[in-house]
């Protein structure tokens, strides 16, 4: 019976010895995680309010930067503000010094090179976006604006029709292939989409 007790005893301090490792390290993993996690606070406050208000948005990372100038996420959360506020040049510096490494910075570096006409650029990445997201209405139309852009317009009028299919976007989406249609001397098809327009929205309400 004393032997029993005598072996229970070390037992129990070997157990006891190795939870408080445990603990230790436990304390130590969420020291770890917990900081940046808690000194990036303003980024995530930063990024609810870049759709409602880039420039609230702009203004907060800014001021994140100045503590801390070299912050990736920051930098590239930035960009995204600019794209924006429509400074695609200063979006586009920021985003070839730190990368895109989010759907989302990959979008915004495409709207960038929309907006300063890079259309083959901006093709490649909205290609490889919409195939992860087929049924995102924004790069749909996009996509469909910059095949057109480079006389791709097989491309483009799919695209627009992949768009007409995503929901509250039928009439735009007509709208947009009878466009296309027509730019590309086909009146028939452009007829026939724009009917589809006009007994959809017969008096065209936010066309």
């Amino acid at each position: 019976m004393n032997a029993g007790k005598s072996l229970a005893k070390p037992r129990r301090s070997f157990l006891r010895r190795w939870s408080r490792w445990i603990f230790a390290l436990l304390l130590l993993t969420t020291g770890i995680l917990g900081v940046p996690w808690w000194n990036e606070r303003p980024l995530r406050e930063a990024e609810g309010l870049l759709a409602a208000d880039p420039k609230a948005c702009l203004k907060l990372v800014e001021t994140y930067l100045k503590s801390d100038p070299r912050n990736s996420r920051a930098i590239a959360l930035k960009a995204r503000a600019l794209v924006t506020l429509g400074d695609a040049a200063g979006a586009i510096r920021l985003i070839d010094q730190v990368g895109a490494a989010t759907p989302e910075e990959m979008h915004a570096y495409a709207k960038a090179c929309l907006i300063l006409v890079r259309w083959t650029t901006a093709l490649g990445i909205l290609e490889h976006h919409v195939s992860l997201a087929p049924d995102d209405p924004d790069l749909l139309h996009e996509l469909s604006a910059c095949s057109a852009k480079l006389g791709r317009y097989e491309r483009a009028v799919e695209a627009a029709a992949m768009f007409a299919e995503t929901p509250g976007n039928q009439a735009r989406g007509y709208t947009l292939i009878g466009m296309l249609e027509r730019d590309r001397g086909n009146n028939q098809k452009c007829c026939d989409a724009w009917e589809k327009v006009l007994k959809s929205q017969p008096e065209a309400v936010e066309l």
